[in-house]
């Protein structure tokens, strides 16, 4: 599979996903992508390092150690080198986990080239936060760095060294 992330014309005052497209065509990939909000990226980032469950409502990526009983009697059901993206509307796809990693991570590092300095994002990002952190479930955001660049960068590290571990380079 191959992919291309473009700019659609963002306004640095809005953000909004940039565009990817997938060859041959994945539109639950695509519709994972594009509907994650950005606010989210050190959440997703976070949590694929961790392999764990990453969902919106709206969305979700989830890891083979995280098949339920419900999963395998639904036939969603996938390799441990495979996650599993979900979209409320488009339904389900699997996906090679190291290409998955691959794509988050270009994905993830043009939005942050894009948006860095984006004060919009970054307040939005800092009530997302402060919700999150008063929520009841204890999700490990209590660590996350209160800045949506800066937290978004160190998550990108994070996914790159454990992208290097899996390859051996």
């Amino acid at each position: 599979m191959k992919w291309t992330i473009t700019d659609k014309g963002s306004n640095q005052t809005i953000e909004r996903n940039l565009d990817i497209r997938f060859d041959p065509p994945d539109e639950i990939a695509y519709a994972f992508f594009i509907g994650t909000n950005v606010y989210y990226f050190p959440a997703l980032l976070n949590d694929a390092v961790v392999e764990r469950l990453f969902g919106t409502g709206m969305l979700g990526v989830m890891y083979y150690h995280e098949l339920s009983f419900d999963d395998f009697a639904s036939g969603e059901i996938f390799n441990e080198d495979q996650v599993g993206l979900s979209h409320q509307t488009w339904g389900f796809t699997v996906m090679n986990k190291q290409l998955f990693f691959e794509i988050l991570y270009e994905y993830a590092d043009k939005h942050l080239t894009a948006y860095r300095y984006n004060m919009h994002l970054q307040n939005g990002y800092s009530q997302w936060l402060t919700r999150e952190l008063k929520s009841l479930r204890d999700s490990g955001y209590s660590l996350f760095n209160p800045n949506w660049a800066l937290a978004t960068q160190e998550g990108l590290a994070r996914l790159k060294a454990k992208m290097d571990d899996k390859t051996g380079t």
